[in-house]
């Protein structure tokens, strides 16, 4: 992930060696012993919130001695949480931060409501996560900082019992300078995603099968883009001269550039999703289920709908206007800018926290 603090602070080391530890130590989990791949399934079968490396990980910061220069551990990626008071076994003032980039048990509460879930896995996963809001406010509870995506997520926190100190800041990548788009002879719907996702490739399916065929039927025009790595066999059998599933990409600010409107048909996860801003620096129009738009304010959007009639009515209306296609990008680019600058509203409150968390480690 680009960071641009660094960037915003004199004196900040960029400490590489920790890239290349990490490189090395997913490397290695996938030529593990079978010693270590037993580990790691019962990882996954025997706690609610798990990652199937966080042994090897932990051995490896051990082996290695990680930790010995290190005054802040930042942590990402709701399962890993678990690695907080393992953190703390090894070192145990070293301040420990927290990024929530979804609040856990609420993905999991949705994967299992959705209809789409098989009736065993849902049971599986009923029994297995029973009170998985409690363990997840024991570990964060043990983090010395929270850093969610949106208030939402830090009231979510809070509802559970977690009360370690909770922000809410904006980490976006840096964005193509250039937003020039490409004209072509159609109009281009596009979604984003990595089809390997239950998420996103559910959401592929429920587009290709309920709205896109009304739009292909009345519009000779339209195009529709699925770019991304992975997708699926059923999805793959709906490729067609208007249908593009375009794979891994190098660079998806090209797709971007082509489009007209973007769709964001998710129905499972949590948090807040960075395809939607990506889109909104582009200034395209967005029409969104719930959860897609989920922490973003609701204006930016050109709809938010889970009703598959009102969700291809919305699209429709953009196909048919390209002033209110161009009117709802230029708010939502707007929006962007004002509530999701990375300088003008995090970096005071991440240098602040990283000032105070580099302190307290002496």
């Amino acid at each position: 992930r680009p960071y641009n603090l660094p960037k915003n602070k004199k004196n900040t080391d960029v400490l590489t060696k920790a890239s290349e530890d990490f490189k090395f130590i997913l490397t290695e989990t996938y030529q593990s012993s079978f010693k270590d791949q037993l580990l790691r399934f019962s990882n996954i079968l025997l706690e609610p919130i798990s990652y199937p490396y966080e042994n090897l990980i932990i051995n490896k910061i051990i082996e290695g001695d990680l930790l010995a220069d290190i005054d802040i551990v930042e942590i990402h990626y709701s399962q890993l949480m678990r690695l907080i008071p393992k953190i703390k076994n090894i070192k145990k003032d070293i301040p420990v931060f927290f990024y929530s980039h979804d609040v856990y048990y609420q993905s999991i509460q949705r994967f299992i409501q959705s209809k789409e879930t098989p009736l065993f896995r849902k049971c599986v996963l009923q029994i297995k996560n029973l009170n998985i809001h409690k363990k997840e406010r024991f570990y964060l509870n043990q983090a010395d900082r929270i850093f969610t995506f949106s208030k939402k997520d830090c009231e979510l926190l809070c509802d559970i019992g977690v009360t370690t100190p909770c922000q809410n800041v904006v980490l976006l990548p840096e964005f193509d300078s250039d937003i020039t788009h490409i004209s072509s002879n159609s109009i281009n719907i596009l979604f984003v995603g990595a089809f390997r996702r239950k998420a996103n490739f559910q959401g592929a399916l429920w587009l290709l099968k309920n709205v896109w065929p009304s739009l292909e039927k009345k519009y000779e025009n339209v195009k529709l883009y699925l770019a991304g790595s992975h997708p699926t066999q059923e999805m793959l059998s709906y490729a067609s001269e208007r249908v593009v599933l375009t794979g891994f990409v190098d660079d998806l600010d090209y797709y971007h550039k082509l489009a007209d409107i973007v769709v964001v048909p998710l129905f499972i996860g949590a948090g807040v999703k960075y395809k939607v801003l990506h889109s909104f620096y582009f200034q395209l129009p967005v029409v969104s289920t719930v959860v897609g738009a989920e922490g973003i304010q609701t204006k930016a959007f050109a709809a938010i709908t889970d009703d598959k009639n009102t969700f291809i009515k919305s699209i429709e209306e953009l196909i048919e206007n390209e002033k209110l296609r161009l009117d709802i990008g230029h708010t939502a680019k707007k929006i962007l800018e004002e509530e999701y600058n990375f300088t003008k509203k995090t970096i005071n409150v991440l240098l602040d926290a990283y000032e105070q968390g580099s302190k307290s480690a002496f």
